[in-house]
């Protein structure tokens, strides 16, 4: 997720994270105190893509999806045209950030880069087509 910026995945926000971290806030401007906050947040999603998204769920729960499982009111994930599935792709909308598998085929609207499921759409305060900033 974040381009350039070497850190090891092992479920710690250790030293050198946070180091990391703060060499990238430094890097956009940022005050560089190594804690993810609401504006290291906004800079690392401002160096993702921005992609027209719309959410599914109500009304296909109980539906086989395209990676294997079953689409029920509590699946976080998105789903994308040629992402394989379980990538794992960081969505970004309205100060929020998940990161989400992909868990489906599509969207198949023209314009539309994901479609996220309701839950995750919930979660991340969108309430209509709009415009987020994804990493992958």
């Amino acid at each position: 997720a974040m381009k350039g910026y070497r850190v090891s995945v092992d479920g710690i926000f250790g030293r050198q994270t946070k180091r990391t971290v703060k060499r990238f806030q430094r890097h956009r401007g940022l005050r560089p105190d190594g804690r993810v906050g609401p504006f290291t947040t906004r800079g690392l999603a401002a160096t993702w893509r921005a992609r027209t998204a719309t959410f599914f769920g109500p009304g296909l729960y109980g539906n086989r999806m395209a990676c294997g499982a079953t689409l029920r009111h509590t699946t976080h994930g998105v789903a994308h045209r040629n992402l394989g599935c379980g990538r794992r792709v960081a969505v970004y909308h309205a100060g929020r950030v998940m990161v989400l598998p992909v868990v489906d085929r599509g969207p198949f609207t023209n314009g539309v880069s994901f479609d996220v499921t309701a839950r995750a759409a919930r979660k991340l305060g969108m309430s209509t087509t709009t415009t987020i900033r994804a990493g992958y």
